[in-house]
């Protein structure tokens, strides 16, 4: 206020009239001013400070809102749905208070406790598809006008399961063929082993036959000792007996009927 009153009290006195005669008055009146008016800084050091290479200017620099994430995890900022992911630190951040930075190049930024996250466009609500799917229902299909008859919009064709086509279902069986015998070259073990390949089983199969034949346990009892079904154990007693081959306590190969008589 005292500078601009001194100002055009000077210039009325100069009889100064145009904005050139102003220009060249100023610098002998601010030499004049500063030395009845000047006072020394009481700190003569620089008054700006450095930035620090951890501060983040785009984050000051922008505009901010505070918001409280919903319980899908999603943020509503000027018309726009942001989708929160989860991460290390938290699986969901649904119920927290937190700050989405509009940043100058355009860019929509959610931070959580000084913590930038990565949000993302969140997918459309189910009832914003709903009314979607009405709307492209009821619109009317406009013909050409040089059209004589209405077109005829082919139904959409069902989509092929190979297990339906013969041809598909042939070149599937030769592909998991091949890929069997491929397996089978490198020594892996393909299909579910028999279960008279299981360790043990034949000796406990023939001593299970023995008490069947005296009628001291039922089929399906047996069969459940045996971890077999019902069908399995029938199958198995339908062929003819034989004796398997054990190892008695001097190491040396018998049949089992020498080792238990």
């Amino acid at each position: 206020m005292g500078v601009q009153l001194n100002l055009d009290l000077e210039m009325r006195l100069a009889s100064i009239n145009t904005m050139e005669e102003a220009n060249l008055f100023l610098p002998e009146f601010l030499l004049r001013f500063n030395e009845h008016f000047a006072v020394p800084a009481a700190q003569p050091e620089l008054a700006y400070r450095p930035v620090s290479q951890d501060l983040d200017l785009d984050g000051v620099l922008c505009f901010k809102e505070r918001r409280k994430v919903a319980r899908d995890n999603t943020v509503e900022y000027c018309g726009k749905t942001l989708q929160i992911f989860p991460g290390s630190e938290r699986i969901t951040y649904a119920g927290a208070h937190v700050e989405v930075q509009k940043r100058l190049d355009g860019r929509l930024l959610v931070c959580h406790k000084g913590k930038i996250l990565t949000p993302g466009e969140a997918p459309l609500s189910p009832s914003f598809l709903r009314q979607m799917v009405e709307n492209n229902i009821n619109q009317d299909i406009v013909e050409p006008a040089d059209q004589e008859y209405p077109r005829v919009i082919p139904p959409p064709q069902p989509r092929i399961i190979w297990y339906a086509d013969s041809e598909m279902k042939h070149v599937h069986s030769d592909m998991v063929k091949a890929g069997m015998e491929r397996a089978r070259q490198n020594g892996k073990s393909i299909g579910r082993p028999r279960v008279i390949e299981r360790p043990d089983f034949n000796q406990r199969f023939w001593l299970m036959r023995e008490r069947l034949n005296r009628s001291e346990i039922s089929k399906r009892k047996a069969a459940k000792e045996l971890d077999i079904g019902y069908a399995t154990l029938d199958r198995l007693l339908d062929r003819p007996p034989m004796l398997p081959a054990v190892i008695d306590g001097n190491n040396s190969v018998k049949a089992l009927a020498e080792v238990l008589y």
